[in-house]
């Protein structure tokens, strides 16, 4: 839609359309037509405070401002007071990913500029649009311009991202780029247009992660084998795939047997950083045996994708002393192993997250090691019911571990029964725990163990727990709304445990009158429900 521009004498007369040469950011710069007469500029309605409205008799129009009026006008709001410095801080949060937004918002998947994150669809140009000063914040503040992450790459966004890597400077760059996996012949050119325009600039880079084809990986395997120092690389997330016309997409389980496709020589590259700390090789060495160049002495943090065995796992991991963080999303073992599997013990003083979703038996896992520093732990079993979850060989890891600051625990298992996670919560270990999340089936027994019992002389069962997430509960009527009362109300716990601050509950089925009266009591005292 064409912008107009008003002259300075009158109102009526016509309007004046403004040359897209003198827009910046989408922004009209602000000129004069001779020395006497300046331009004024009609902005939309929803984009003018209050203090610009004026009404007429037929509604609220918007009246033009000169420049004068309006830098006059902006400098003595008290945000524009602020140091630039203050400013830039406030405009990164502004920018940043909103880490409580978890859901992919598809409406971003077809935008048509970069985004900082797939999470939120926040911009640092529109800062610019405010004001002069604001703009010349933005524009000098280069790690507002360095978070860069391309859905779905497009000739529209090329501009885009040139003008942002150009504002970024030096600063290291923290790049995403997810390509559609059967791109079409004009989206692929795209992508190897985008790569290429980050990869120029591969000397910056901290932290990336490409989800694109092999075709578009080959374009760039060149630039990368030359002699340009990674040095800020921090944090490396590659997934391929292969486009294929006539089928569904194959992913790269093999492809390094493949001599045309360079992926161990991309990995030998990155595994010679030693700035590099994050990995997530995706399926590049799910089915073999890790290569001799993966820098494990320097690696705080893994993610494995599927499948891996768990004896590649533990051979990892005995290369990993310094591992702080470890998420394996498939751990899968022969069953004709799951009783002989034996492994030397294997001591990760410094980690404290691990997250395993598991298709098979863990107990040779958690038989193999110890965690003393441990303070997160997720379990997702995908078993059958009939498998054994070894609940005591669970709590001998614990307490070998002795892992005193464990604060969050999460458990999804759809076939642990009663007897099993009473064992879990019977551990000494779990005494100091926040943070509970169960999906399993919980029945009243659960339920009441997690209560804060009348007599006094009872021990109470995590006091520390300030959030509970419990799904699948199959409970009577008033059990769970009992415990959760014990836990919140001033009058029950006395000082004997730490008040819940968030509940979420999820029952199968509908919950009967008393806990439907009490959610509702305890949502209008404050507490955070979600029931």
């Amino acid at each position: 839609m064409p912008r107009y521009t008003q002259p300075r004498t009158g109102y009526n007369k016509p309007l004046l359309p403004v040359p897209v040469s003198k827009f910046v950011d989408g922004l009209p710069v602000y000129g004069s037509t001779t020395e006497t007469s300046a331009w004024r500029v009609y902005v939309p309605p929803p984009y003018i405070p209050p203090p610009y409205r004026r009404r007429w008799p037929d509604g609220e129009r918007v009246y033009p401002l000169d420049r004068s009026e309006l830098l006059e006008s902006n400098a003595k709001r008290p945000i524009n007071q602020l140091p630039p410095e203050v400013l830039a801080e406030i405009f990164l949060k502004f920018v940043e990913d909103d880490k409580a937004l978890k859901t992919f918002r598809t409406q971003l998947r077809d935008s048509n500029r970069p985004l900082v994150s797939k999470h939120t669809d926040a911009d640092p140009i529109l800062l610019g649009h405010v004001c002069s000063y604001w703009r010349a914040v933005a524009l000098t503040t280069p790690m507002l311009w360095a978070t860069i992450s391309i859905l779905h790459p497009k000739k529209s966004q090329i501009r885009l991202l040139q003008l942002w890597l150009e504002r970024a400077g030096s600063h290291p760059l923290e790049l995403s780029i997810l390509e559609e996996q059967e791109p079409s012949h004009i989206e692929a050119n795209a992508a190897r247009d985008v790569i290429l325009s980050v990869t120029a600039r591969r000397r910056y880079w901290k932290s990336i992660i490409f989800d694109i084809t092999t075709d578009t990986l080959a374009v760039i395997v060149p630039l990368l084998q030359s002699p340009v120092p990674l040095e800020h690389l921090d944090s490396v997330e590659l997934h391929l795939s292969i486009p294929s016309k006539s089928g569904p997409v194959v992913h790269t389980h093999h492809l390094l047997r493949d001599p045309d496709v360079y992926l161990d020589d991309v990995w030998s590259l990155f595994h010679s950083c030693s700035t590099l700390r994050r990995i997530n090789w995706g399926h590049a060495y799910s089915d073999i045996t890790f290569p001799a160049h993966c820098p494990g002495h320097q690696l705080s943090d893994i993610t494995l994708y599927p499948d891996i065995s768990l004896a590649i796992l533990m051979e990892l991991l005995s290369l990993c002393s310094n591992l702080e963080q470890i998420r394996v999303q498939a751990l899968c073992l022969p069953s004709g192993t799951l009783t002989t599997y034996t492994h030397n013990p294997v001591l990760l003083s410094k980690l404290h997250t691990l997250n395993v979703t598991a298709d098979t038996e863990v107990a040779p896992l958690f038989r193999c090691l110890t965690l003393p520093a441990l303070r997160c732990l997720q379990l997702h079993y995908r078993l059958p019911d009939s498998v054994s979850r070894d609940s005591e060989g669970f709590c001998d890891f614990l307490s070998r571990s002795n892992c005193v600051g464990l604060e969050t625990f999460q458990l999804i298992d759809g076939g642990s029964c009663e007897e099993d996670l009473l064992n879990y919560f019977d551990s000494s270990i779990m005494r100091n725990l926040k943070y509970l999340r169960l999906n399993s089936r919980i029945t009243d027994g659960v339920v009441r163990r997690l209560t804060v019992g009348e007599p006094s002389h009872y021990p109470v069962l995590m006091p520390s727990l300030e959030t509970v997430i419990l799904k699948g509960c199959v409970t009577s009527d008033g059990v769970l709304s009992g415990m959760v009362l014990s836990r919140w109300s001033p009058k029950t716990f006395s000082g004997r445990c730490t008040p819940l601050k968030e509940v979420w509950i999820t029952a199968k089925g509908t919950y009967g009158s008393i806990d439907e009266g009490e959610f509702a009591r305890m949502r209008r005292g404050g507490l955070d429900i979600n029931a």
